[in-house]
């Protein structure tokens, strides 16, 4: 018999990748949107380089992960993946110690 996890991790795997995977990438570019625009982060007092950070950063790392959803909905190889990951691991991180140090 077949675990839960593994007949889920198999239907996600049919015909239903396309879709799933498009509509998150559309869901993440919607939030990148609220992010750049309703809820931004103050940059009042940083300077250039800190305040493009603090306001672009997270944003960005929504769009790189809407990237990855639309690589797992055209079946990319799982490096492609796993790179594309982690250049939003790495955003995330300069977000956060750009907002740290605000």
């Amino acid at each position: 018999m077949a675990s839960t996890l593994r007949r889920f991790r198999d239907s996600l795997s049919g015909p239903v990748r396309l879709p799933l995977g498009l509509l998150a990438a559309v869901v993440c570019v919607g939030v990148a949107v609220l992010q750049a625009t309703v809820l931004t982060v103050r940059t009042e007092g940083l300077s250039g380089t800190h305040a493009f950070l603090v306001h672009w950063a997270h944003p960005a790392v929504w769009v790189v992960l809407g990237m990855v959803c639309l690589e797992y909905a055209v079946r990319a190889e799982r490096i492609v993946l796993n790179r594309t990951a982690m250049v939003a691991v790495g955003l995330y991180l300069a977000f956060l110690l750009s907002v740290s140090f605000a």
